[in-house]
């Protein structure tokens, strides 16, 4: 017959495991960081890679919208339940494997933001990215988060073996300077940083055109209104599409439900939107996936059209590549 355990026996044995509990948790700390950001997915037999950078918590206030009332954009916001008063503006750029070239999507913000969003390298780095495999570097357009992780802090090239592919309207616009003049003070400050970006690639700086073949299945779109020569790239590979909207379309509770709402960046407003609801348009027609540098990572999903605009729909994260 077994013993009985007492009563008060039983409630010593918990008292002492309870007295042990605390010691054994505290030699485990908990995380002060995420994880790297790294998310790769098939499009027919190109690899796509959304890369983190991080992401920075914006004030907005009835400036951030040019052409909708505050109340409004504070409605969208809590319809989508977030936040009112701010944004956590995210920031995630592309690599592209084809299998025979290894192909960056603008670089990330390296030195010219927050130091507590230029993770791209340590993404990169997560990813088995090498900075000396990466082939092309296309860049959407000269805004700092985009073209900052270019270079090393030195002012060396981040990436040493990589041809630059800039937009030719881009350049044009960057490099005259009675355009540039015209821009307000912050315009201009970022022009002036892009400009010494890509002064680190002399000789390895290539314009690009619209409808102009990069690689095969990769073709540069111009998508002007976020800046004058914005471009965006379409990739296809055995049937399957993906659009690179860069700027084109941001914050996707906001400018995905209500496309025809101007940013405070967006250098022309009204073409802005045309652009806008033309890539969404296409992208809902035909299926495609899409990526959005200021969307939610990992950054990737699709579009449906709606009665006044169109609904995001993000990508399930699967731990199967397909």
């Amino acid at each position: 017959m077994p013993r009985q355990i007492s009563r008060r026996a039983l409630l010593a044995q918990t008292a002492a495991l309870a007295a042990l509990a605390p010691s054994a948790m505290a030699t485990t700390p908990m995380a002060t960081e995420q994880v790297p950001g790294v998310y790769r997915t098939r499009l027919g037999a190109f690899e796509i890679t959304t890369l983190f950078d991080g992401e920075l918590r914006r004030p907005i206030d009835d400036t951030y919208i040019r052409n909708a009332p505050f109340a409004d954009v504070q409605a969208a916001l809590q319809t989508a339940l977030l936040p009112t008063e701010f944004i956590d503006n995210p920031y995630t750029f592309t690599a592209i494997n084809t299998g025979a070239q290894l192909i960056l999507v603008d670089t990330g913000t390296g030195d010219l933001f927050d130091p507590s969003i230029d993770q791209g390298a340590r993404s990169l780095a997560a990813a088995g990215i090498a900075p000396e495999d990466v082939d092309l570097v296309v860049l959407t357009h000269y805004h700092p988060d985009h073209v900052g992780g270019l270079t090393n802090p030195d002012g060396t090239p981040a990436f040493p073996n990589a041809e630059i592919l800039f937009p030719e309207a881009e350049h044009q616009f960057l490099f005259d300077p009675a355009r540039t003049g015209q821009l307000p003070q912050m315009m201009q400050n970022f022009a002036d940083q892009a400009r010494t970006k890509l002064s680190a690639y002399e000789g390895r700086l290539r314009l690009i055109t619209d409808g102009e073949e990069i690689a095969p299945g990769i073709t540069a779109l111009a998508s002007p209104g976020h800046t004058a020569g914005h471009i965006v790239l379409h990739v296809e590979s055995e049937g399957e599409e993906l659009l690179i909207l860069g700027d084109t379309v941001t914050y996707p509770a906001l400018f995905v439900a209500n496309p025809n709402w101007h940013v405070v960046f967006d250098a022309d407003g009204p073409q802005a939107t045309e652009t806008r609801i033309a890539l969404l348009d296409r992208a809902a027609a035909d299926g495609a996936r899409i990526i959005g540098y200021h969307f939610p990572f990992p950054s990737i999903g699709r579009v449906a059209a709606t009665g006044d605009g169109f609904a995001y729909v993000p990508e399930r994260w699967s731990g199967i590549l397909r």
